[in-house]
């Protein structure tokens, strides 16, 4: 198991903190931490939506294990205290189990940057959202908030989503830039003039010249991660790849 999908768990739960009991509120922060986490995955690792949630699952796994063994120490360790004091029976065991669900183990064995301990409360806790993390009714998506952009900005936008391909494939558009440029600026706003160069290029492919929207990597980044986090599905990644001269 990648130590990244036990870190990815434990760093959702301590932002969910404190966790007394499964409320519906709780269960849905998670919830909505966990599927934002997916979608970035499936975006920037190319896996799917169910690989995702069986790692995950698997890394719940190892830490109820580690738990459960530290738990299980614990219980000897109060037995061992008691024989000298009440002479119970060796094979008795404390009857708390609250106590024993709230007890919180040291998981730094497993995750080693952990700011928090786990539980068995905290176990069963992302089992039951896990358990019903496909049933959950996505929310109505918000309008995306995009900050004033430039035009090579809005250039990107429309890419990742697919707009600029399925305009080249129009054989008015084609390998005409100045027409797109004419057609998008009615769309975006920009000028025409500022376009053209900027599509030139892109239909070009010379990503290795500063007018291609490509060119600068935190840009498309910072693009990409806007689309992202309006949960609105993006094109496979583009690689750089720079034309030679």
């Amino acid at each position: 198991m990648k130590d990244e999908y036990l870190q990815l768990i434990v760093n959702v739960l301590k932002e969910t903190q404190p966790i007394t009991e499964l409320t519906e509120s709780k269960k849905g922060q998670f919830q909505e931490k966990i599927l934002d986490k997916s979608l970035e995955y499936q975006q920037r690792k190319l896996i799917t939506k169910k690989d995702f949630l069986t790692n995950c699952e698997e890394a719940v796994n190892q830490l109820k294990i580690l738990v459960k063994d530290e738990v299980k120490n614990e219980k000897y360790k109060n037995i061992s205290k008691l024989y000298s004091i009440l002479g119970i029976n060796k094979t008795a065991s404390p009857k708390n189990e609250d106590y024993y669900n709230a007890y919180v183990v040291n998981i730094k064995s497993l995750v080693k940057t952990a700011k928090i301990g786990m539980c068995f409360n905290d176990i069963k806790f992302i089992e039951d959202v896990f358990g019903s993390i496909d049933s959950i009714k996505p929310q109505q998506l918000e309008l995306l908030d995009i900050p004033k952009t430039s035009a090579i900005e809005k250039i990107i936008y429309l890419n990742e989503l697919g707009v600029i391909e399925y305009l080249r494939g129009d054989p008015q558009f084609g390998k005409n830039p100045t027409l797109l440029a004419e057609f998008l600026h009615l769309v975006t706003g920009e000028r025409a003039n500022t376009l053209q160069p900027i599509l030139s290029r892109f239909v070009q492919n010379t990503i290795d010249n500063k007018n291609h929207p490509y060119y600068r990597e935190k840009t498309v980044k910072d693009a990409r991660q806007t689309l992202i986090n309006a949960k609105i599905q993006i094109k496979e990644e583009i690689s750089k790849t720079k034309t030679s001269t």
